[in-house]
């Protein structure tokens, strides 16, 4: 089922500004941050806050899109560059990550299948990026 989670693209063609110097290719400095909301109100009727996480995918082939939702296929023969780290029951989990330029796929989802619940996902960068 995770393929049915919500998924946002990200584009960034800006590297940073201290790459100067570096033998590896020109990174972006992104933090992401992905919230659980309304689970205190949640919580004061017996439910526990949901264990979460997110990842990133490179998806050099959605150039130019704007409406996508990969699916099963897609998740079932590609890794994640990057992710949250391990799922957790906290009301935020956000991790900072240098990524090489290029279009970025963003999935958060809860540990367990078939559990809903509304979020919020932040991300910040020190270029511009686009969604």
């Amino acid at each position: 089922t995770y393929w049915t989670n919500p998924q946002f693209k990200i584009r960034l063609d800006e590297p940073d500004d201290d790459h100067e110097g570096s033998l590896n290719e020109p990174c972006c400095t992104v933090l992401v941050g992905l919230m659980q909301k309304n689970r205190r109100r949640q919580k004061k009727m017996g439910e526990a806050l949901l264990s979460i996480g997110y990842s990133l995918y490179q998806v050099w082939f959605l150039e130019n899109t704007t409406d996508i939702h990969l699916n099963r296929d897609f998740f079932a023969r590609n890794q994640p560059v990057a992710r949250s780290g391990n799922y957790i029951n906290l009301r935020e989990v956000s991790s900072r990550m240098k990524l090489p330029r290029g279009e970025y796929l963003i999935v958060p989802s809860t540990f367990e299948p078939y559990k809903n619940a509304e979020f919020c996902l932040r991300v910040f960068s020190e270029k511009q990026a686009k969604t």
